[in-house]
């Protein structure tokens, strides 16, 4: 009689077949769709982190690019200043007016020049000291002289007797380049031709120049008088706000209002506002905000160029790329974990074919080892019955030679005298019954 097997009823397969062989094939694949969904995950965690350092590297360039823009346009914008300036103190008409110390002649000779020099090189100021450093003449402002100038560039021009260019900061807020060249006649110092050009507006030229950049000019309180300062906004034709900001007045902007997270930012000033940028949210745009500190010809920083750039479109670019980029990974292992499943599919059929030859082979076994037992058994059975019957035979055997025993001791008890003890066969009577056997 053949065994029932455990897991097989008839041939057919068993709950407990059907749940390891699933189980043997989701035990590969479980863990395969995890470590690619975990390899996705790390994966998009990195691309986005390289995408933010990208775009964060991509505006520091861009801000780097905007500063050393500034740079060189103030220094090439210095060297124009000094070259115009050299040259009217080498004009000899000039330097004869200069010498007499003739106001009204000199603004006769200067002030066609100051029109064409405004209208060409954009020159705003335009002045005649003489050698103690009192103003002759503001040919911009004819009323305004007298005054002793004490300009870090007009010292400088003193002290070294050649050009000095530098940006400096008036009271009233004019962020103005100056270049101050010493004139001399036949070796000795007679004055000084000075020229200046108002660089306010002309920093935004610098957010101006690069896409989608606007730019906001503050300046510190420290360095200004209110009243002055004022004067100036209306001679602009701006609103001044003395009061809006704690430290600093805004003094030129692209845009005609100031964006209310930038106000906000720029209420709470405190210098968070890295040159490198800071990312702002408003709404679902994204900003990055910058600013660059402004200097003036002592070092100072008197004020900061604000930067704002809208980064929205930069940052909906670099999603899209992320989300392409895992949707192409997530379908590749979509493909991948479906080509795994066909794969074991197949492999567990190999195993079960391999399984059902084993299972064949083992009953073919254990049937043989039965009828091998059986036979054994029999055997042994047999060996039983043989061992039962010598057992018999050899208690019969020994029946017998105890009655055969017996039997010798009572015939001699009946007749036949018994063998003393010591006796010899002559005396006994034997000897003829060994010899007749």
């Amino acid at each position: 009689m053949q065994d029932s097997q455990p897991g097989q009823m008839g041939g057919m397969p068993t709950l407990a077949n059907l749940t390891k062989a699933i189980s043997l094939r989701w035990r590969i694949l479980i863990p395969l769709m995890v470590g690619l969904a975990l390899l996705v995950t790390v994966f998009a965690v990195a691309l986005f982190a390289v995408e933010r350092v990208h775009l964060e590297d991509s505006l520091e360039h861009e801000l780097d690019l905007i500063a050393a823009y500034h740079r060189d346009s103030t220094r090439l914008r210095g060297q124009k200043l000094a070259a115009v300036a050299e040259a009217l103190a080498r004009d000899p008409g000039l330097r004869r007016v200069l010498a007499a110390g003739d106001r009204q002649d000199l603004l006769r000779h200067a002030e066609p020049i100051f029109k064409g020099m405004k209208q060409d090189f954009s020159i705003t100021h335009f002045y005649f000291h003489d050698a103690a450093r009192r103003t002759l003449l503001r040919v911009h402002n004819p009323a305004s002289f007298g005054d002793r100038i004490d300009r870090v560039t007009a010292r400088q021009a003193e002290a070294s007797g050649r050009a000095a260019v530098g940006v400096e900061l008036g009271k009233t807020g004019a962020y103005t380049l100056r270049a101050v060249v010493p004139v001399k006649e036949g070796g000795r110092l007679i004055g000084y031709v000075e020229l200046g050009e108002e660089i306010l507006d002309s920093l935004l030229d610098l957010s101006n120049a690069f896409k989608e950049v606007d730019g906001y000019v503050l300046l510190y309180k420290t360095y200004l008088a209110r009243n002055d300062w004022e004067q100036f906004m209306r001679k602009l034709g701006r609103t001044p706000d003395w009061e809006h900001y704690p430290d600093m007045v805004l003094a030129a902007h692209t845009q005609p209002g100031v964006p209310k997270f930038l106000d906000a930012l720029l209420t709470e000033w405190k210098g968070a506002i890295r040159q490198t940028g800071t990312m702002v949210e408003s709404g679902a745009q994204t900003y990055n905000v910058a600013s660059l500190p402004l200097q003036d010809a002592e070092g100072r920083e008197v004020g900061r160029l604000m930067l704002l750039r809208n980064v929205t479109g930069l940052r909906t670019h670099a999603a899209m790329h992320l989300l392409w980029v895992i949707i192409s990974t997530g379908m590749g292992g979509v493909a991948l974990s479906v080509l795994f499943y066909y794969h074991l599919r197949r492999t567990e059929g190999k195993l079960d074919r391999a399984q059902a030859q084993i299972v064949d082979a083992t009953e073919a076994r254990e049937a043989d080892q039965r009828r091998h037992i059986e036979e054994l058994t029999g055997r042994i059975n047999d060996l039983e019955r043989f061992e039962r019957l010598t057992v018999g035979r050899e208690l019969h055997i020994q029946v017998l030679r105890e009655e055969n025993r017996q039997l010798r001791a009572s015939l001699g008890a009946d007749g036949e005298p018994a063998s003393p003890p010591g006796a010899s066969p002559e005396q006994t009577g034997d000897e003829g019954e060994g010899h007749g056997g």
